[in-house]
């Protein structure tokens, strides 16, 4: 009986688990077995850092059930926590992802720029100092409420500088007019590593059932490529204060809670979540590439990483009023040596200055040979109907308290049911192709939105040159 009660004892003074390599471990082992089931004992697990790297990868999974329920894993990296990367038929349930530190600081506005170019930022106690910094984001809460205080702008491209006594000072370069006021809360976004939360990479008819996310660098969930995958019963929200904090936290996901890029299939997102992303709740796209040339069939292009698309994809041009032209095939792709490729970067700031993140884009060239030719010049835009998430499924999700949108899709043939989205600072419902920011593509045919409920819609500061303004939104750039 002595020695019962002291391996009792000595099991309640351990840690609820050992390190994410157990998780990990339980799973490769799992694989190499050929099982099609795994189950992770429920408890508490500390990833160990791997520093720009995610920190659980499953690459060329397939058929694999993973049971997490109770289980909890914290990164204690501002990388990427779990990654499938070219898996197929893998489905994760239960699981609740955390990451700490934090990739965002919060506190109390206790002074004002009487000219809008800064605050002053009381950090809360027990979260992330804010060190000297460049170009952060700063998004503004009611003290009653702790939701996105109507009537603000979010502020872009911040400056940090610590002050005294966890005070830092935010600034930025234009004055900035609308409601913010001492006493107000903000968050500020911090440097993170390698982004998002659960990333799935070229990765096909895979199922997240029942996953909670807590924090994420970026994305919650982001998939790019592949296609066919269901979220089902998922969550985003703020996980519980540091140790050491009272207050609770702000902020769940510091960008897009979730995200889907160039799938071949759309994602299903059903009885999910989301509730105070630092951006869209729910994003569905592809990407429109940059038209150098075309000479008849032969169409010379660059897109703004790798290449999106592949040989028997439709296609089809986005000409400088925004006018879409008819579909043709891919029937071949070659890419174009750098030593002669033309300089892509600088017809992109010829003719679309105002691209985000331009300066890391169209670093490669390539030729695509069509079925038939495209009228199009240089500076032109491409889009896949085939490659922006089409035959998506969006229903009966409640998305609350974003920064930005609640949903917004730019893809085809998909319908958006019986969702609740309320206090979102832009559009709540949103179907528009954008091709000056972001260049994500493309035009919306054959969606149904219908049973949908919104509440407290665009209520961000008011700008009388808004295109996506209403509480549902159908428009084009």
């Amino acid at each position: 009986m002595k020695l019962v009660l002291l391996c009792l004892i000595a099991a309640l003074l351990l840690p609820a688990a050992s390190f994410a390599q157990d998780v990990q471990a339980i799973i490769d082992e799992a694989i190499k077995a050929g099982k099609s089931e795994v189950t992770i004992p429920p408890g508490q697990y500390q990833l160990p850092v791997k520093p720009r790297r995610p920190q659980l990868h499953l690459k060329g999974v397939k058929n694999l059930k993973i049971i997490a329920d109770g289980v909890t894993v914290i990164s204690g990296s501002l990388d990427q926590v779990l990654k499938l990367d070219d898996c197929q038929n893998v489905e994760i349930v239960g699981l609740t992802i955390d990451i700490n530190p934090l990739p965002f600081t919060q506190g109390t506005i206790i002074a004002k720029d009487d000219g809008n170019l800064w605050m002053d930022i009381k950090l809360d106690e027990g979260y992330p100092k804010a060190e000297a910094m460049k170009g952060r984001r700063g998004i503004i809460y009611d003290a009653t409420t702790r939701l996105v205080k109507p009537g603000v702008w979010s502020r872009f491209g911040m400056t940090v500088e610590p002050k005294d006594d966890g005070v830092v000072r935010v600034s930025w370069p234009n004055p900035m007019v609308d409601t913010a006021a001492v006493g107000d809360l903000m968050t500020i976004s911090l440097p993170t590593l390698t982004p998002h939360g659960l990333f799935l990479e070229r990765s096909s008819d895979c199922t997240i059932r029942n996953v909670t996310l807590l924090a994420a660098t970026t994305f919650g969930y982001f998939e790019v490529h592949g296609g066919g995958n269901q979220y089902i019963g998922c969550q985003i929200k703020p996980g519980p204060p540091p140790a050491g904090a009272t207050a609770p936290r702000l902020l769940s996901t510091m960008a897009d809670g979730f995200h889907s890029k160039h799938t071949t299939r759309g994602p299903r997102v059903e009885d999910c979540t989301f509730d105070s992303m630092g951006d869209d709740g729910i994003a569905i796209n592809g990407q429109f590439m940059l038209v150098i040339k075309a000479d008849g069939n032969t169409l010379t292009v660059s897109p703004q990483r790798d290449m999106p698309f592949s040989v028997g994809d439709r296609v089809h041009g986005v000409d400088k009023n925004g006018v879409p032209t008819g579909d043709v095939k891919i029937t071949a792709i070659t890419p174009v040596d750098q030593a002669a490729a033309p300089d892509a970067k600088a017809i992109q700031e010829k003719h679309h200055p105002d691209l985000r993140l331009a300066e890391t884009f169209f670093k490669n060239v390539y030729e695509l040979t069509l079925d038939a030719p495209l009228m199009l010049t240089e500076g032109d835009l491409l889009a896949s109907p085939d490659r922006n998430g089409s035959n998506f499924i969006v229903r009966n999700n409640t998305i609350k308290n974003t920064r930005a949108r609640g949903i917004l899709v730019k893809a085809s043939y998909g319908i958006i049911e019986n969702n609740t989205v309320e206090h979102s600072s832009l559009g709540g419902i949103v179907l528009c192709p954008e091709t000056r920011f972001w260049h994500e593509a493309d035009y919306s045919r054959d969606v149904t939105v219908r049973g949908n409920v919104l509440r407290d819609i665009g209520i961000g500061a008011p700008n009388g040159g808004a295109i996506q303004a209403g509480a549902i939104t159908v428009t084009a750039e």
